[in-house]
């Protein structure tokens, strides 16, 4: 490319400020694709330390809390007909 065609490049692009909004461009999109990359790999299992495993962990507390809670639901009910029938 000979330097008449790049300035001719620049200038249709608005002249070096357009130059630079490309420059900008280049760069945020560097920054998004690396904040992405960064976003899928806490949302991928990794058996222990990402967000995605941290919910599991949460999701199987939770689940074992209902099965507890129903349990001593029943409990109750028991001990309130046994007391009703006494």
């Amino acid at each position: 490319m000979k330097i008449h065609e790049i300035i001719d490049a620049i200038s249709s692009l608005g002249g070096f400020a357009g130059l630079a909004a490309i420059v900008t461009a280049l760069g945020a999109t560097r920054r998004m694709s690396n904040a992405s990359a960064k976003i899928t790999k806490e949302l991928s299992p990794n058996h222990g330390s990402s967000i995605k495993d941290a919910l599991q962990r949460i999701e199987e507390v939770q689940r074992d809390h209902g099965e507890r809670l129903h349990e001593l639901r029943k409990d109750v009910q028991t001990l309130q007909v046994k007391e009703l029938l006494s």
